[in-house]
């Protein structure tokens, strides 16, 4: 089975025999009490999506982030735009004197697990990711007694989602509205910029962990903004090659996005040098 969500467990270790669970694409594992970094893991040839924060082999930072902090007294809250199972996505206006744009995004987290993780660990991805064209634009932190929060600058409204979540037939894999039909160099240019992006988490030694189109927006241009870190994950204290091996199972994420856009890719383009080209690609970040 490609999906094992075990996160919010005690699991002190995990088993060696799970190195044999070759079709194994989507594993939470976060929030346990794993003392070291299973290591076996990072052999099975298709996993993609792997959370692992939370745990005491993690190592927290002990530099501050760069983000301004604020007070909820700052703010006057408007309509609530989302909520999931780490938290509520609320419209706010900056009260006068405040230096910033007229209207935000302001995350709170709440306390409970997640299917992912710690919200905490979230909280945490999001003030030290720092800033890049296809993220969510974090701009400030909230962090009180009794609440803890992410100030992000608002999402237009014209951007809408990528992709829908995965359905029980596809498991892992994203679904698509059956009128979504994009040009090939719509999706270059998408496939573009999330490659940029890993690269940039890369530098910032984090998984996201849930590289989706079902976690992207998109606008009439093709400019795409990725959010949801709930499942992301830190690694540079781990040594370098458990780094790079890591750093190999984003990009088989990234090989199924390549994918999963092609499988929208309108029917008269799909013998284009492009179309060619990216799917081979695909192929090997896939290793086949």
């Amino acid at each position: 089975y490609p999906l094992c969500a075990l996160a919010g467990n005690r699991l002190t270790a995990l088993p060696q025999s799970m190195q044999h669970c070759h079709k194994l694409e989507l594993l939470r594992v976060s929030a346990n009490q794993l003392a070291s970094f299973p290591t076996q893991l990072l052999e099975l040839p298709r996993l993609a999506w792997l959370a692992f924060a939370g745990n005491p082999f993690c190592q927290g930072f002990e530099h501050g982030s760069g983000l301004a902090k604020y007070s909820l007294e700052d703010f006057v809250f408007d309509k609530v735009l989302g909520q999931g199972a780490s938290g509520v996505i609320s419209l706010a206006h900056p009260k006068p004197g405040v230096a910033l744009p007229s209207s935000v995004a302001i995350k709170v987290f709440k306390g409970e697990l997640t299917s992912d993780g710690y919200p905490s660990d979230e909280l945490d991805a999001c003030l030290h990711v720092d800033q890049h064209p296809a993220l969510v634009n974090f701009i400030g932190q909230i962090s009180e007694p009794d609440c803890s929060a992410v100030v992000m600058k608002l999402i237009p409204e014209h951007f809408s989602n990528l992709g829908q979540p995965p359905s029980l037939a596809t498991c892992t894999r994203d679904t698509f509205l059956p009128e979504q039909q994009l040009g090939i160099a719509a999706i270059a240019k998408i496939v573009e910029q999330m490659q940029s992006l890993l690269q940039h988490l890369v530098e910032h030694h984090m998984c996201h962990g849930d590289l989706y189109a079902h976690n992207v927006l998109v606008d009439d241009n093709y400019n795409i903004v990725l959010g949801d870190f709930g499942a992301a994950s830190h690694y540079e204290y781990l040594p370098k090659e458990v780094q790079l091996k890591l750093e190999r199972v984003e990009q088989r994420a990234l090989a199924f996005f390549i994918e999963d856009m092609l499988s929208i890719c309108r029917l008269n383009e799909q013998a284009s040098n492009t179309y060619k080209q990216l799917k081979s690609q695909a192929k090997e970040f896939l290793g086949l």
